[in-house]
């Protein structure tokens, strides 16, 4: 089941048990200064100094820890410019950064590329309890081949999703975009459905519970519905909320898993979707 709250994750937060949460997988903001306003209302969510990040951060984390299981494990995505103070907010938390999973992802297109050099990598991390936690090499996940889309698949005439191997270091994920039948953006800073399902398919196991703080477009949710997991997740802007629930709501697992994952032929027993809105009535 996939429950959703239209809220600030740190009132929801508040309401988890010690323990309780297998895996967070968490895409903050990455106090860059990017502009979402294509998509969002508000432009401002990602405008913060370093300061202001590395509270931001400590809290989450802190708290984190606090909810994760013994052998739970988080996956923070960040930008590499602000790598110093994610560190400084990681050893706030208490939690145990494993350098050696600090993976990338090469995107299509750059961000912020009108007035600057495009940046076109994302980092992630991931962040333990304990030193007992899963991670497992699942790597033959996918089935996934698209119709030609640009200029650089044209002697190909399609694109490839990569194989997921845990032991390279880049990534080349095809984003979501406007276009996309399967995947349409519908947040600026939107991640992979299937990336994100490979990380919480090594990092869990079924029936385990993911949470989620900053849920934006809703994939992570879906991606934890594909891979049978309990999902728990919030996000404060009204509107994409409510983007997120109707994504949620209308997305077709069955259809997904048989077209796109190499467990296509067994139907999902999860995908049930419970929205809730916070108390303060956003």
């Amino acid at each position: 089941m996939q429950i959703l709250y239209n809220e600030d994750c740190f009132e929801r937060l508040k309401q988890i048990e010690d323990g309780s949460i297998n895996l967070i997988l968490s895409d903050p903001p990455y106090a860059i200064g990017f502009d979402a306003s294509n998509h969002m209302e508000s432009d401002d969510w990602d405008r913060m100094s370093s300061e202001g990040y590395i509270d931001l951060m400590t809290h989450y984390l802190t708290e984190s820890k606090r909810v994760l299981a013994e052998n739970g494990s988080c996956w923070i995505f960040f930008a590499p410019s602000m790598l110093k103070e994610l560190i400084v907010a990681i050893n706030n938390s208490g939690l145990i950064p494993h350098f050696d999973q600090w993976k990338s992802i090469c995107r299509q297109k750059g961000r912020g590329a009108k007035y600057k050099l495009k940046s076109q990598r994302e980092d992630f991390i991931l962040l333990t309890k304990s030193n007992d936690f899963i991670l497992k090499h699942e790597n033959n996940l996918f089935k996934y081949d698209e119709n030609i889309t640009n200029i650089l698949n044209y002697y190909t005439g399609k694109v490839e999703r990569p194989e997921f191997k845990f032991d390279d270091v880049i990534y080349n994920f095809k984003m979501p975009y406007y276009l996309s039948k399967t995947e349409k953006q519908i947040h600026s800073c939107q991640k992979s459905i299937l990336l994100l399902y490979a990380l919480i398919m090594n990092s869990s196991n079924k029936g385990d519970t993911v949470f989620d703080g900053f849920v934006g477009s809703g994939s992570c949710a879906i991606a934890a519905g594909l891979a049978e997991r309990e999902f728990i997740g919030t996000e404060l802007d009204e509107g994409m909320y409510e983007k997120a629930k109707s994504w949620i709501f209308s997305f077709n697992y069955n259809e997904y898993r048989k077209t796109f994952l190499s467990c296509g032929n067994s139907l999902p027993t999860f995908g049930k979707v419970k929205i809730k809105r916070g108390k303060n009535g956003i």
